[in-house]
Order: C-alpha cells, then structure tokens, then sequence
C-alpha cells in the first residue's frame, strides 16, 4: 500500500511540476511578446492594466484602477463597426510618454481612413478627450475586466515581479527537475548492482555444483 501511495503521490507532483513549468512559461512568452506595444496578447486577445480611474463609474461596464482589461484586437474593417458606447483601447500620448488607454466613445466622426472617435471616462465630471482618436491609433474593443487582477500583471512586469514570479519559479523547477534525474539514476544504478549480485551467487552456485560441493537441482530433488 505504502508504495503505491507513493507512486501515486510522484505522479500527481510530477503534473503540478508540469502545470507550473506550463504556466510559468506561458507568463514568460506573454510578457516577452508584449515588448513595446503596451500590451500583452495571446490568440487575438489582449490584456491591459488599468493605471487611472477615469473609468470608474456606474455603468456596468465601468471599470476601476487595478483591472485587468480583456481587449479584443480589431481588425480595420472591424474598427468601422465600432458604435457609441462602445470602450476602445487606443494609444495615448501624454508628455513625450506613449501608453495604452481605454475610454468609452461618446461620438463618431467621419468615415474610412478619416473616421475617428470622440472618447470620455466614465468617472463623474470626466472631460470629453480633448484629441480625437484616429482608427490607426485603435487597438481593439474591451470585451470584458476583472477588478484587482491588473495589480498582479503590472507587478510581474517590474523587475522585482519578474525574479519573484518567473526567475525563482524556473529555479525551483530546475532544482527538481535534477533531482528527479538524479534519483532516477541512482535508482537505476541500485537495481542494476542487485542484477549483478544476483548474476554473480548464480555462477558461484553453478560453480560449486559444477565442482560437486553442492548438490544439483536434480540430485535435490532426488534426495527428497
């Protein structure tokens, strides 16, 4: 019973590993691939942090600093769909520094290549933006949030996230995943000196049986 628990105890740490080893790596190529666009994206899907509050309001789909965004890419044709109401994500530039914000459009203008938006936060006495946001500076429409987890995002972004959530966990992994082979070669090595222990009290038995000191198997059965 005990070696079955065991084994089975193995199997199960060994799939965490696994799921760890999985996730860790695909933080690791989500974070890689967002390099400067502002933004991480996996399968046509990006994800924001939201960094202010100027779209915490009281509309259910308002949202509040700390969330994580989940922004749907467009397409060009896609982005002349876009209606009053909806929330886009669009590049922004305040004092030299680019960054990705999220506003509701409040009006659209335009049409084609001169088609662009006229966006507001949702937070009380918010200003309508002052700079229209033009359909190349769209990224997608927010298709959904989850309150707080943004915070978890932008720490691992930081170089302290980075050690904290995938360095140390990839060390961790490492440091099992060596002592995984390690015991396995130990093991291997111990079945095989009790091979040869075996092999060998079979050639002395076959010696002296040979040499008449012991009897055969024949002679023993014979005796009985």
């Amino acid at each position: 019973m005990k070696a079955k628990t065991k084994k089975i105890f193995k199997i199960v740490l060994n799939v965490v590993v696994c799921v760890l080893f999985g996730l860790v790596l695909l933080l690791t190529v989500l974070i890689v691939s967002s390099g400067g666009k502002g933004y991480t994206s996996l399968f046509g899907t990006a994800f924001v942090t939201v960094e202010s509050d100027s779209m915490d309001g009281d509309r259910k789909d308002s949202f509040k600093e700390g969330a994580l965004l989940k922004i749907e890419i467009l397409s060009y044709e896609e982005k002349l769909e876009l209606v009053e109401g909806d929330i886009i994500s669009f590049y922004d530039n305040v004092s030299g520094h680019r960054f990705v914000n999220s506003h509701r459009i409040v009006e659209v203008w335009g049409e084609g290549n001169g088609t662009v938006f006229i966006t507001q936060g949702d937070k009380a006495d918010a200003p309508v933006d002052e700079t229209p946001r033009r359909i190349e500076e769209v990224i997608g429409r927010v298709s959904g949030h989850t309150n707080g987890i943004g915070k978890v995002f932008q720490f691992i972004r930081t170089t302290t996230g980075f050690v904290v959530c995938i360095i140390l966990p990839c060390l961790v992994l490492l440091g099992y995943c060596i002592y995984d082979v390690v015991r396995i070669v130990l093991e291997q090595k111990k079945a095989e000196k009790s091979k040869d222990k075996e092999r060998l009290k079979e050639e002395l038995l076959e010696e002296l049986r040979a040499e008449g000191k012991i009897p055969t198997d024949s002679e023993s059965r014979d005796d009985q």
